[in-house]
């Protein structure tokens, strides 16, 4: 009797751990599954060309064209730039910055003839732009996210005509605006370490007032922090407003390290 007594008692005892595992089980791979909160850092260099036309308080010209190959952006800066990019992210949700601070000077063609014999343009761009993003697919090797945000540009000029039949002059016109955007940035898993990113974004406040940007990068990730990435980015803005319109291109190649913690 007491051996049937023990044999019961184990058994009760090995089904009330068996009850207990079988109550925990799905308590514990929820808490595996629970969302962590991740940072990444990306510093950038972004060989961009310049290319576009601007309208200024200048006098005797309704505006100019101004462009410089990337090939001779390094040439041409004024300072050093200041590129980068950072993302906080929490389970699906995230929140993505990127600054870009730059200053390049580049020649002016002549203007109306022979009244100026050219000149230069100095410009010190200022674009940053923060969006939050919801990701609306993710199926292990493909991942979609969607956002909305803003993009903030301050703008400081310098433009100087030499002297033909008129006499020389200059004018240090600037603006600060912002645009809202939407945009959208899909990745593919290619191989265990390879990638592709896709990103682009649009937005506009007015038919004169407008961004758009668009980013392709191969991606290679060569630990479990680090991804190495190299592509082309291009970003267009226009503005029109007293005392500066302009409508600017910056493209060129792009390349990077996204550091994660």
């Amino acid at each position: 009797m007491a051996g049937y007594r023990a044999v019961t008692l184990r058994s009760r005892l090995a089904g009330a751990a068996l009850g207990l595992a079988l109550a925990a089980g799905p308590a514990a791979a929820q808490d595996a599954a629970a969302p962590q909160l991740r940072l990444d850092l990306t510093p950038y260099l972004w060989v961009a060309g310049l290319s576009g036309s601007l309208r200024t308080p200048l006098p005797d010209r309704s505006g100019q064209e101004v462009s410089a190959r990337f090939g001779d952006v390094l040439d041409n800066l004024n300072a050093i730039p200041l590129m980068g990019a950072a993302e906080l992210r929490y389970g699906r949700f995230g929140v993505t910055a990127d600054i870009l601070a730059i200053s390049v000077k580049a020649d002016l063609k002549p203007v109306n003839g022979p009244l100026y014999a050219g000149g230069d343009v100095q410009l010190t761009q200022v674009i940053g732009s923060a969006l939050f993003s919801a990701r609306v697919l993710d199926t292990g090797v493909h991942t979609l996210d969607l956002g909305l945000g803003v993009r903030a540009f301050g703008l400081s000029t310098k433009f100087s005509l030499d002297a033909g039949l008129l006499p020389g002059t200059s004018k240090s016109p600037g603006a600060t605006w912002a645009d809202p955007l939407i945009g959208l940035r899909y990745h593919v898993a290619i191989a265990p370490r390879w990638g592709a990113t896709l990103a682009a974004d649009f937005g506009a406040t007015s038919s004169t007032q407008q961004t758009w940007q668009l980013l392709g990068t191969a991606d290679y990730q060569i630990g479990e922090s680090t991804v190495l990435r190299a592509g082309y980015r291009h970003l267009s803005f226009s503005y029109g407003s007293v005392p500066v319109h302009q409508n600017m291109h910056l493209s060129g190649p792009i390349v990077g390290a996204t550091f994660r913690f």
